[in-house]
């Protein structure tokens, strides 16, 4: 979802035009916000305290609308919605140019729901005990196949056999849901702050960009 966020962002940073600083900076607002709701996102798959994550990104009456309820991401995705129906309606932006963008973020939307797919089925009890019971009982009659052959040697070849196998069913456990903080799972946190910082990039630019028109009209005038 952060790629996802990332395009969105950009098209809109290039694409809906201002007329005003007003506006320049109530867009600039809203791009922020394109990773406010990636982060949100995080927090909802996690399951995390919103205050920590997600305050000081944040207006402060934002946070007192979400705190209130579930489905944040959502609630960010129809504030960003709402913005660009307002610029469909000042004209700003074409009906084509505004459907890009709602698809965009459905797309952001379906990610989210993908992941929190993931992250609330796990695998029932019943087959992981299951498949345990099953890989003991085969580890357990492997000696008996190779002790003819192997003699000695079937101590360290069973001990592989088992070692193999019980990893993988190990590492099949641990990869069940990788959203949480263990180790081996996903860093959302560093895609979060990746996006974070190509947004900041895409800011940083637009302020170049407006003092460099203010030096080139000064320069004009003289």
């Amino acid at each position: 979802s952060s790629d996802l966020g990332r395009i969105l962002a950009r098209n809109i940073y290039f694409f809906i035009p201002t007329k005003t600083d007003k506006d320049r900076e109530t867009k600039l607002d809203y791009i922020k916000l394109v990773g406010t709701l990636v982060w949100a996102i995080k927090v909802h798959v996690r399951k995390e305290d919103l205050e920590t994550e997600l305050k000081n990104l944040l207006t402060p009456n934002q946070f007192i609308e979400l705190q209130q309820i579930q489905q944040r991401p959502l609630r960010i995705a129809n504030w960003l919605a709402d913005y660009l129906i307002r610029m469909y309606e000042q004209n700003l932006i074409n009906y084509r140019f505004l459907i890009e963008l709602n698809q965009s973020m459905d797309r952001i939307l379906e990610a989210m729901i993908a992941c929190d797919r993931i992250a609330s089925t796990p695998l029932p009890k019943a087959y992981s005990i299951h498949l345990k019971h099953l890989l003991l009982i085969y580890c357990l009659s492997v000696p008996f196949t190779f002790v003819e052959e192997l003699n000695w040697l079937t101590v360290p070849a069973v001990g592989v056999i088992t070692f193999s196998l019980l990893g993988i069913e190990e590492i099949g456990l641990e990869i069940e849901n990788p959203f949480g903080n263990d180790p081996n799972d996903l860093p959302l946190e560093k895609f979060c702050y990746i996006l974070q910082s190509d947004i900041a990039e895409l800011i940083e630019y637009e302020s170049q960009s407006s003092f460099d028109q203010i030096i080139n009209e000064s320069s004009g005038k003289v």
